[in-house]
């Protein structure tokens, strides 16, 4: 039987996308980002934050080099990723999101306003 590995967060971006090409071949792209996402832990406590990484390539890549900027909210469709690599004898590894999908929903500063046309029929 086959794991099931998907993920649907919402959260703001922390910095610009650092995009990047390779041309090897047919090419790609890649964009790396952080998001920061709240998590409300009730009426008289203060709200955490933790901050998840993602990778995205292709047309998710391009997408949110072009569209997205630091404090826009958006959501990501993908799955939980890890790297992993030897520096100096000693086992690293970092876990992100591979998103597969990307969607902005408002642009810094829009207060609770929706991006028009992106989705429609849901009240965020």
């Amino acid at each position: 039987m086959s794991n099931y590995n998907t993920i649907g967060i919402m959260g703001r971006l922390t910095t610009d996308a650092e995009f990047k090409h390779f041309d090897q071949g047919k090419g790609f792209d890649i964009a790396e980002f952080s998001i920061a996402v709240n998590h409300y832990k009730g009426k008289d406590k203060e709200d955490e934050t933790s901050f998840i990484n993602v990778k995205s390539y292709n047309h998710s890549a391009r997408f949110v080099s072009q569209y997205c900027s630091k404090g826009d909210q958006i959501l990501i469709d993908g799955e939980i990723k890890q790297d992993r690599w030897e520096k100096d004898g000693k086992a690293q590894s970092k876990v992100y999101i591979n998103a597969k999908n990307i969607i902005l929903i408002k642009k810094k500063g829009d207060g609770n306003k929706p991006i028009d046309n992106e989705i429609e029929g849901i009240d965020f």
